[in-house]
C-alpha cells in the first residue's frame, strides 16, 4: 500500500486540561490553636471554680470522715437522732434509707481525702478539674468523629453552658465524667476492657452508674441493628462481652442491683418529689438546655440520611432523662452538644433549605440562650466569630477574634469566679459556734437545709433532727408542720409535735431557701404570751430557742426574733435574692403589723416579684 500523504489528518490525542485547585483559605498560625485550646480550658475551669456552697457538701464530708476514721459504713446512722423513728411511710422506705446511707461511700471518702490533703481550695480545684474533664470529653468525641478542632471546642463550651449549673461538691460530678468517659470508650471502640473497671468504681461512688448501663445498651442496640441489616460490626463480640461484664461487676457495691428498685421508690416518696432538682424542667423556655435538646433533634431529622442508630438512641434516652428531672438536663447537654457539632453541615457540603433553616434557628435561639449567661455583645460576637470560622473566610481574623473573646472571658473569671474557699456566709456558722461554746445538750430541732452544715460542725457532740440525706419521710413532713407552726386542723399542731419529739433546742432560720417562703415558727415564738421557749440567740441566719437555758446563757427579748427575720431577709436581698420579701409581707400581714408589711411589699415591687398579697392597713 502506498504511504499516506504527509497532508493526511491524524487524530490528535485528547489533552488533559489542568484546572487549578481553589486556594486554601488563609489560616492563623498553628500556635494560635494551642492558645485557643489553653484559654478554652481555663474558661471551663473558671466556670466551675466557685466556693464550696452546696448544702449537701457538708454531710458528704462528714460521712467520708466517719468512714475513714471508723473503717465502716455509716449504718446505723450516727448523725441524726430521728432516723429510725416511726413506721415506714411507704413500702420500701427502709430499703431506700439504707441505700441513701451507703451508695456514695467511695465518693465521700474521695471528698474527705481531698479536703484532708488541701482543705477547701483542694475541693474547689478538684471539682473544677472534673467538670472540665466532663466538657473536654464531649469535645474529644466530636473531634474524633469530625476531625474539626473548632467544632470540638464549641461542643465543650456548649456543654459547660448547662454543666456550670451543677458544679457542686456532690458525687454527681463523678457520674458526669464517668458517663462521658463511657461514651468516649464506646465511640472509639478502643480499650473496651476498661468498661468493667470503670463500672466497678462508679457503682461505689454514685447510683448514676445505671447511666453507664444505658450508654452501653445504646451501642449494643446499634450493633444488633447492624447485625439485622447484615452488617455486623467487627468488634461485636468484644462490645457485648465488655458491656455484660461491666453490668455484672457493677453489682459489687453495698446495694447490689437494688438501684432500679430504689429509683421507683423515689417516685413514691413525697419527700423526694418536693426536692427542687427532681422537678420537671421548663422545656418551653429558651435556655441552653432546650437549645441543645431541640437543636440536636432538628439536626438529626434534617440529616437523617447520614445519622447512626446510636445517635438516635442516645438522644432518646438522655433527652428523655433531661425532660423528666431538672437534675438530668446536664446529660441532655452532653449528648446534644456532641450531636449538633457532629452533624451540622460543613462549608464544603451541599446544603438544602432545611439545613439552612436549622442553622439559622440554632444561631438565633442559641445566641438568645447564651446571652442569659454572658453579655449580649459577647454572645453576638461569639456568633459572628463562629460563622466566620464555619465559612472559612478571614480565618486569621476569626481565630484571633475567638482568642480575644476567650481572653476577655478569662480576665472576667480571674476577677470574679475563682473562690478557693467555702461560702460559709450562707450557713449557720455562728449558731453552731454558740452551741459548741456553751456545750448545749438536748434534742435539737433544725430545718432541712441547715442540717448538713450543723451535722458537719456539731457531731459527735450533737445529732441533728434532719438533713439533706432524706432518710425519714414521717420526720420530714413533721418538720414542715413544725417550721410552719401548723395548727390542729389537719393533724397535730407544731407545738404538740415539738413536745412529742422531746425537743429541747430549736435552731431555725426564717425562710425556705429557694422559694423564700417564711417559716412561721420564729414569728409564733416571738409572742410575749408564750413562756415555754426562751430566745437565747439571734443573728442574720438563725434564732435559737431553748426550754431550759443554762445559767451562762442570757435570755433575750422574744420580740427580737421578728427583727432577726428582717435582718435575715435584708441579708438575702443584699446578696441578690429578694424572694424572702414575699414571706415577710405574709408574716406581718398575719400578725397585723401593716407598717412593716408595706415596707417589705415595696421591696417586692422593687424586685419585680408581683403582688400575691393584699397588704393590710
Amino acid at each position: 500500500m502506498p504511504p499516506r500523504s504527509s497532508r493526511s489528518r491524524v487524530a490528535a490525542a485528547p489533552q488533559k486540561v489542568q484546572v487549578a485547585a481553589p486556594p486554601a483559605p488563609a489560616r492563623a498560625p498553628e500556635w494560635l490553636r494551642w492558645v485557643v485550646l489553653g484559654l478554652a480550658g481555663f474558661v471551663l475551669i473558671g466556670k466551675c471554680a466557685g466556693p464550696v456552697a452546696d448544702t449537701d457538701a457538708w454531710w458528704h464530708l462528714k460521712t467520708g470522715q466517719y468512714i475513714v476514721q471508723q473503717h465502716k459504713l455509716p449504718v446505723p446512722d450516727p448523725f441524726a437522732w430521728t432516723t429510725y423513728m416511726w413506721k415506714p411511710a411507704y413500702a420500701g422506705e427502709e430499703v431506700t434509707r439504707y441505700f441513701n446511707l451507703t451508695h456514695e461511700w467511695l465518693a465521700q471518702v474521695f471528698f474527705y481525702g481531698t479536703y484532708a490533703l488541701g482543705g477547701f481550695p483542694a475541693m474547689v480545684l478538684m471539682r473544677a478539674a472534673w467538670m472540665t474533664a466532663f466538657c473536654g470529653l464531649a469535645g474529644w468525641v466530636v473531634w474524633r468523629r469530625t476531625g474539626r478542632f473548632y467544632r470540638a471546642i464549641g461542643a465543650a463550651l456548649a456543654t459547660m453552658a448547662v454543666a456550670q449549673l451543677w458544679a457542686a461538691d456532690r458525687p454527681q460530678y463523678l457520674t458526669y465524667v464517668f458517663l462521658a468517659l463511657t461514651i468516649a470508650i464506646l465511640e472509639s471502640r478502643r480499650r473496651l476492657w476498661l468498661l468493667p473497671v470503670l463500672l466497678l468504681v462508679w457503682a461505689n461512688c454514685h447510683a448514676g452508674f445505671v447511666l453507664g448501663w444505658a450508654a452501653m445498651g445504646v451501642y449494643c442496640g446499634e450493633a444488633l441493628w447492624l447485625r439485622l441489616r447484615g452488617k455486623p460490626p467487627a468488634d461485636e463480640r468484644m462490645l457485648w462481652g465488655a458491656s455484660l461484664g461491666a453490668i455484672l461487676i457493677s453489682g459489687l457495691n453495698p446495694n447490689g442491683f437494688r438501684v432500679l428498685q430504689v429509683m421507683r421508690y423515689y417516685r413514691l416518696s413525697s419527700m423526694q418529689s418536693q426536692i427542687w432538682e427532681w422537678q420537671f424542667p421548663k422545656y418551653w423556655e429558651i435556655s441552653p438546655f432546650t437549645v441543645l435538646l431541640f437543636g440536636a433533634a432538628a439536626v438529626l431529622l434534617v440529616r437523617w440520611r447520614k445519622t447512626r442508630m446510636a445517635d438516635w438512641l442516645l438522644l432518646a434516652v438522655f433527652g428523655a432523662a433531661g425532660l423528666t428531672a431538672f437534675r438530668n438536663i446536664i446529660l441532655t447537654a452532653l449528648v446534644g452538644s456532641i450531636l449538633i457539632a457532629a452533624y451540622l453541615p460543613g462549608r464544603e457540603e451541599k446544603k438544602t433549605w432545611p439545613d439552612w433553616l436549622v442553622m439559622a434557628a440554632l444561631a438565633v435561639v442559641g445566641t438568645m440562650a447564651v446571652s442569659q449567661l454572658i453579655p449580649f455583645w459577647a454572645a453576638a460576637a461569639l456568633l459572628a466569630v463562629t460563622a466566620l470560622i464555619w465559612s472559612g473566610r478571614w480565618l486569621p481574623v476569626a481565630e484571633g477574634g475567638l482568642a480575644l473573646l476567650l481572653v476577655a472571658g478569662s480576665v472576667s473569671l480571674m476577677h470574679g469566679s475563682f473562690h478557693l474557699d467555702a461560702a460559709e456566709w450562707k450557713f449557720p456558722v455562728d449558731a453552731a459556734n454558740f452551741l459548741l461554746q456553751h456545750h448545749i445538750k438536748g434534742r435539737i430541732f433544725n430545718t432541712y437545709g441547715q442540717g448538713g452544715y450543723l451535722l458537719w460542725r456539731l457531731w459527735p457532740e450533737q445529732q441533728v433532727f434532719q438533713d439533706g440525706r432524706a432518710l425519714n419521710e414521717h420526720v420530714f413532713l413533721d418538720a414542715q408542720r413544725i417550721g410552719m407552726n401548723a395548727d390542729e386542723t389537719n393533724g397535730k399542731s407544731g407545738e404538740q409535735l415539738l413536745m412529742d419529739y422531746g425537743v429541747e433546742v430549736i435552731v431555725v432560720d426564717g425562710f425556705e431557701p429557694v422559694a423564700g417562703t417564711a417559716l412561721y415558727l420564729p414569728a409564733a415564738l416571738a409572742d410575749p404570751s408564750q413562756k415555754e421557749w426562751k430566745l437565747v440567740y439571734q443573728d442574720i441566719h438563725d434564732v435559737i430557742y431553748m426550754k431550759h437555758p443554762p445559767p451562762d446563757v442570757p435570755v433575750l427579748n422574744s420580740l427580737n426574733a421578728l427583727e432577726a427575720m428582717e435582718q435575715q431577709c435584708e441579708f438575702y436581698v443584699e446578696h441578690g435574692t429578694a424572694t424572702c420579701s414575699k414571706g415577710m409581707v405574709d408574716v406581718f400581714n398575719r400578725i397585723g403589723d401593716g407598717t412593716r408589711a408595706r415596707k417589705w411589699f415595696e421591696v417586692m415591687q422593687a424586685a419585680h416579684l408581683g403582688q400575691p398579697f393584699e397588704v393590710k392597713k
